[in-house]
């Protein structure tokens, strides 16, 4: 079984960042058009992110 991947793939970025003290924490979500063809509709996926400085 194969699948056709289109050529072209676009990606919308958008992120909040919010620091307090020495701690960061991030989230980013992400919306991609479709890879393949045949593919029900886009991707969505998101980053949660938390550091600290030292």
């Amino acid at each position: 079984m194969s699948v056709d991947k289109k050529p072209l793939v676009g990606d919308l970025r958008a992120g909040v960042v919010v620091v307090l003290g020495r701690a960061r924490l991030s989230f980013t979500q992400v919306l991609r058009s479709e890879e393949f063809h045949g593919q029900d509709g886009p991707d969505q996926f998101g980053s949660l992110s938390l550091s600290l400085a030292l």
